[in-house]
């Protein structure tokens, strides 16, 4: 008994393929390409399995994105709360050496009027600690948190680009 076979050329390449009767799936002899036969109602194709692989991927990658998307706008709200308490935080504690600091100048000012070595001791103590309150520098923990956020941030973009294209 004779094989009955197609022929067909190839999607990639364009090579001339003998497609026979029992071939589901094969890769051309020429370029390698892997092809998929689909036979309906009497014809015969052939379709490329990597393009079928790469619509299936793509789909996976945009579900993956719109999951990832959810879960960073969700981190970010947490580290921006976060970051608030912090800074708030600081902001509570550095305010208090600048508040006694203008409290002590203030005293060292009424003070000269009765002692001007108490008074100039004392204003330049409430100006050592007005300083102090003001050039203290956000913790490294503040910091560290805000570098998270703009990474959080740019992850949550390359998500978002990827669900829109």
């Amino acid at each position: 008994m004779a094989a009955t076979f197609v022929s067909l050329s190839c999607v990639n390449c364009g090579a001339k393929l003998q497609v026979y009767e029992d071939m589901e799936r094969f890769a051309c002899q020429h370029c390698g390409t892997e092809v998929r036969v689909e036979r309906r109602g009497g014809t015969v194709a052939l379709k490329n399995v990597l393009d079928a692989i790469q619509r299936v991927q793509a789909g996976t990658d945009r579900t993956a994105a719109e999951l990832a998307i959810v879960r960073y706008e969700k981190e970010l709200e947490i580290a921006r709360a976060r970051l608030e308490q912090m800074r708030a935080e600081h902001d509570r504690r550095t305010g208090i050496p600048a508040i006694v600091g203008a409290l002590v100048i203030v005293f060292g000012v009424i003070g000269i009027f009765s002692n001007a070595v108490i008074g100039v001791s004392l204003i330049t103590i409430g100006a050592l600690a007005l300083a102090h309150g003001w050039r203290r520098e956000e913790p490294r923990e503040v910091r560290k948190l805000e570098g998270e956020i703009v990474h959080l941030e740019r992850k949550l973009a390359e998500n978002k680009a990827l669900v829109d294209s």
